[in-house]
């Protein structure tokens, strides 16, 4: 729930709560009880959408109670507090005690804390939000697998695209310049067909759905590549196309070589 939409009268319980917790755990810092009510206030805090404050509380839970099974509970709380606040760098660092850990359990044992998973994606979030995009991907893909959102994440970041308008009209007097988007996309292979346009148009009745042109057996007016970033940022590039002729040119880009024999798709 959203602490934004939580009425008045909610909220100044949780404030009741949280100040009555303190004064039991100020008066009786050694009860067995302590640690679950010092816990009890980082919820209400929570609740209250108080990250700043929930985060100091954590500090203090951590030096009161550091035995306590409770501890990487509130740890993964004050985590989640920084995330909030903004604190991408401090996140990624603190992260690592509840990854790789080993904590006190509530039936006595040691082991690996149930939100290490947890968080190892706000580690992967902050390096997402921070524009440090290998490191997200790196730390997405431990979690893909378990994840759902982690693996979305992970395609979104990695997945290739190519994009370019459908038809582009240049001027005789200028040299046209094809602007195409990409993302993950290191090269793109350029061939340029010389095509008749009444003819195309006749057989096609319109210039919709030129992808779906069989090109196979046709030789190129030109065929090159040009390089690109390669990096999961969304840029535009603008590339020169040939212009030695006037006249209608279909141009095909692929980001990858084809196949040997297989049927060519016009996409730009």
């Amino acid at each position: 729930e959203d602490p934004g939409t939580k009425r008045p009268r909610e909220r100044a319980m949780l404030r009741e709560s949280v100040e009555s917790l303190r004064e039991f755990i100020a008066h009786f810092p050694q009860s067995p009880q302590a640690p679950e009510a010092s816990f009890a206030v980082l919820t209400s805090l929570e609740a209250l959408g108080d990250s700043a404050a929930l985060r100091k509380e954590a500090e203090l839970f951590e030096k009161r109670h550091s035995k306590s099974h409770l501890l990487p509970d509130a740890l993964r709380k004050a985590l989640a507090a920084d995330f909030r606040l903004g604190k991408y760098r401090d996140v990624i660092q603190a992260a690592a005690r509840l990854v790789q850990g080993e904590f006190l359990k509530a039936d006595g044992s040691f082991g690996r804390s149930e939100h290490a998973d947890e968080a190892l994606y706000l580690v992967a979030r902050s390096y997402h939000v921070l524009g440090e995009i290998p490191e997200a991907c790196a730390a997405y893909a431990n979690l893909a697998g378990k994840i759902p959102d982690a693996k979305e994440a992970l395609l979104y970041l990695t997945g290739r695209e190519l994009e370019a308008p459908p038809l582009l009209a240049s001027p005789l007097s200028e040299k046209p310049v094809l602007e195409v988007a990409y993302k993950n996309v290191k090269k793109i292979h350029l061939r340029v067909f010389r095509v008749d346009l009444p003819v195309l148009f006749a057989e096609r009745k319109s210039l919709e759905g030129l992808s779906a042109v069989n090109l196979t057996g046709i030789d190129p007016v030109k065929t090159w590549e040009e390089s690109l970033e390669g990096d999961p940022t969304s840029r535009k590039a603008r590339i020169e196309l040939p212009s030695k002729e006037k006249g209608a040119y279909l141009v095909v880009g692929r980001a990858e070589e084809p196949a040997k024999d297989a049927p060519e798709a016009a996409v730009l």
